[in-house]
């Protein structure tokens, strides 16, 4: 049996009405929205004062960022420096190249540049100094697959049509073929329907959503596609409390490898709601979450890391 019941929000005194189960609820809900905050509240979860945690200080790089990790100071001033542009900006013309994955070249001294054109064409550029970018003569794409008003001019760079979401290089993977990887969502127009809609998902027919793809390449120029993830842009990204949980991600999706968790890590965008304080489209806050995979495929259900405290 499902119950409704009134739940007030005490910021503006709008009352709002949600559903859930009187026989499965094991939380009050009546101090949100500001009970959201406390999911990401290291102080409330874990009382420690960090100051007093023994800190491993040894011949390594040490980035010092808190004064309580330094002994003592004479003679000197801590300072932080600006941010400066270079005089040769901007290095790729604004609103033409959209940079998304930089990474050292593991073939030659340098740089490689993954980045968007029109209609989401993938391209690689390289550079020695991060500033002079040439434009390579690939050919492992073909642009006939791309309506000609959209194709750049000059050498065909190009090696995909999609959004990279992640970028690995892993030399150790045994599978020489594999030892690239990328996260990427395909364009939509040259999209491969290779998913079915999940019949008991319950949702309006024109929230379908797609999932991300894992795409595997020898050496990040000729790649393939080899696996779609449990993780979806839409159809419901969204954290309805307390009776939805999302069902996918947004369109802001990075994944990174975390060398001590030994597990990679994506970091994704949702809304949480209700919550008058904020959006008066969505009525809902803008959060991030994060979940975790051991291959790429599969991941855990997104944890709140980031909420707005207004």
């Amino acid at each position: 049996m499902t119950a409704t019941q009134t739940v007030k929000v005490e910021f503006d005194d709008q009352v709002v009405e949600r559903r859930w189960s009187d026989a499965n609820e094991k939380m009050d809900w009546t101090p949100f929205p500001v009970g959201y905050g406390i999911l990401i509240n290291e102080r409330y979860q874990f009382p420690m004062d960090m100051a007093l945690v023994r800190a491993k200080i040894d011949t390594t790089r040490q980035l010092f960022v808190d004064n309580h990790m330094i002994a003592h100071m004479q003679g000197i001033v801590r300072e932080t420096h600006e941010t400066k542009d270079h005089p040769d900006n901007p290095i790729f013309v604004p609103y033409v190249h959209y940079p998304a994955f930089i990474c050292p070249d593991p073939c030659s001294p340098g740089w490689r540049l993954y980045y968007n054109s029109s209609s989401w064409l993938l391209h690689v550029a390289h550079s020695r100094d991060g500033i002079h970018w040439d434009i390579p003569q690939l050919d492992v794409f073909d642009l006939g697959r791309i309506p000609q008003q959209s194709v750049p001019q000059g050498p065909n760079n190009a090696i995909e049509c999609g959004q990279i979401h992640g970028l690995l290089f892993e030399p150790d993977d045994p599978d020489s073929q594999r030892r690239w990887k990328m996260v990427m969502m395909p364009e939509r127009s040259s999209r491969v329907q290779r998913h079915q809609r999940w019949k008991h998902l319950d949702l309006p027919g024109d929230r379908v959503g797609s999932p991300y793809e894992l795409w595997v390449s020898p050496d990040g120029y000729r790649w393939r596609f080899e696996a779609e993830m449990n993780h979806w842009k839409g159809p419901w990204p969204d954290i309805d409390a307390p009776s939805r949980w999302p069902l996918s991600g947004s369109d802001v999706f990075r994944v990174r490898w975390d060398p001590i968790l030994e597990k990679y890590i994506g970091t994704t965008k949702h809304r949480i709601g209700p919550d008058h304080r904020t959006s008066p489209i969505f009525h809902a806050a803008r959060v991030v979450g994060q979940i975790e995979s051991d291959d790429l495929i599969h991941w855990s259900p997104p944890r709140i890391i980031a909420y707005p405290d207004g």
